[in-house]
């Protein structure tokens, strides 16, 4: 035990609630939630527009993998997003640059 300069006793290391804990939870709920809303308010009509059309484009090549996200979903609920990962979007891009479905076997060589 360790005094803190006065006379009680101060344990070490100092046991803490899991307020801190609640609050990060909270916090994170929220963001994921407004995290869109925020992003979009600071975009013109046009922007907002053309990330849906995207996003639209997107939704279809998820669909030839068996995936279904529509581009309301992707565009409204950050958990639709839950798994992404970047090599998802070179999948992608391989995709969009030579219109053939994702499969296990494309040669990693085209996809740069």
């Amino acid at each position: 035990m360790i005094r803190n300069g006065h006379s009680s006793p101060v344990s070490w290391p100092p046991a803490f609630d899991d307020a801190l804990s609640r609050l990060g939870d909270a916090a994170e709920n929220y963001v994921r939630g407004n995290v869109f809303d925020d992003y979009r308010r600071k975009k013109s009509e046009g922007t907002r527009q053309a990330q849906y059309d995207d996003l639209a484009t997107f939704s279809r090549f998820l669909s030839t993998a068996g995936i279904s996200r529509t581009a309301d979903e992707l565009f409204g609920d950050p958990h639709a997003w839950e798994g992404m990962k970047a090599s998802t979007l070179v999948l992608f891009r391989h995709w969009l640059y030579y219109g053939q479905p994702p499969t296990t076997k494309v040669n990693a060589r085209d996809m740069l």
